[in-house]
């Protein structure tokens, strides 16, 4: 059976991710499947394995009606939140992490929830209200990234700085919050910008697509859909990792 057979026959709800065993590489529990906007989303998380993909399906009644009402669809992982999370303050391994991926100032001052799993042994860093949050081992423990209940839409760090009305498009959870000092981050989280995405990324008057010059032609593309709606940019970071990078170098490149 090939992977989009193998797809086809799962039973996967509207706006539900289910985690499986992959039937290519045998991972247990490392193959991700969304059926999201009319589409079926698919990855393994095994580093070794390449099974991935999307798919166009049928719009179900609910799905048509999110679309006409322009209702953002709901993103639930059968991953719940782990029933077990502590302070990330009394752990001096965990915060130095954070202050090497410069999350730390947007913890402390409250722009963002961060927690710590022991029994998933991973950062949490929290989204929509603390009925979501994705997960980041720190020990090299795979896959890298997990995420656990309500994940809809960006993982947004808000902003009270002086350029907080302008939304720094980013892939990852610690560039968001490295950005937040000046700017207010908007993490994809390694999708596409799907409706939902969009929606929060025009309420901002100032957007910059702030992507790896290796994903170009994804930085170039997210530009021309929000282009129209808000004042759009691209910059590409040519090696760069915002998240490495303090509050001044930030700053100094994004007004290059």
């Amino acid at each position: 059976m090939n992977q989009i057979e193998f797809i086809r026959s799962l039973s996967v709800s509207p706006d539900e991710t289910v985690k499986l065993n992959c039937p290519n590489c045998g991972g247990r529990s490392k193959l991700y499947v969304t059926r999201r906007d009319g589409r079926m989303l698919w990855n393994c998380f095994k580093a070794t394995c390449n099974l991935r993909g999307s798919l166009r399906t049928d719009r179900t009644s609910s799905e048509l009606s999110n679309v006409i009402h322009n209702t953002p669809p709901k993103v639930l992982c059968k991953s719940g939140i782990p029933d077990t999370l502590v302070s990330v303050d009394s752990r001096p391994t965990l915060v130095d992490w954070l202050a090497k991926s410069h999350c730390l100032d947007a913890h402390l001052n409250h722009r963002v929830e961060i927690r710590y799993a022991p029994a998933e042994d991973r950062i949490l860093f929290g989204m929509n209200q603390g009925r979501g949050y994705v997960g980041r081992s720190i020990t090299g423990k795979l896959p890298k990234w997990r995420t656990y209940g309500d994940t809809t839409g960006s993982f947004v760090v808000s902003s009270t700085g002086v350029h907080a009305d302008t939304a720094i498009i980013v892939e990852d959870a610690p560039s968001a919050c490295a950005v937040s000092h000046e700017y207010t981050g908007l993490a994809l989280l390694g999708t596409n910008l799907d409706r939902t995405q969009k929606m929060q990324a025009v309420k901002y008057p100032n957007v910059i697509v702030c992507l790896d010059k290796d994903a170009s032609k994804k930085g170039l593309r997210l530009s021309r859909q929000l282009d129209g709606y808000t004042n759009v940019r691209t910059k590409f970071l040519n090696g760069l990792d915002l998240k490495h990078l303090d509050a001044s170098e930030v700053s100094e490149f994004l007004r290059a």
